[in-house]
């Protein structure tokens, strides 16, 4: 039990800092990543397989499913 690391405003994102006084409520952003060197995380040939793309959505809906339901 440690308490969360809050940071309202990362590189590259909405400033997600603001969302909770809109809409009433927390929020989390998660990313999919890339776990691999030739990702080329952010350049313009940013890339993943659809392996990892199909496992990115497995693991975003049971995220969902454990917080929503």
């Amino acid at each position: 039990g440690r308490d969360p690391v809050v940071w309202p405003y990362l590189d590259g994102t909405a400033p997600f800092g603001l969302f909770p006084r809109y809409i009433g409520g927390d929020i989390f952003v998660i990313g999919l990543g890339a776990p691999f060197a030739t990702a080329n995380t952010h350049a313009p040939n940013e890339n993943i397989s659809i392996e990892q793309y199909l496992t990115g959505i497995k693991y975003m809906a049971n995220i969902f499913y454990e917080y929503l339901c």
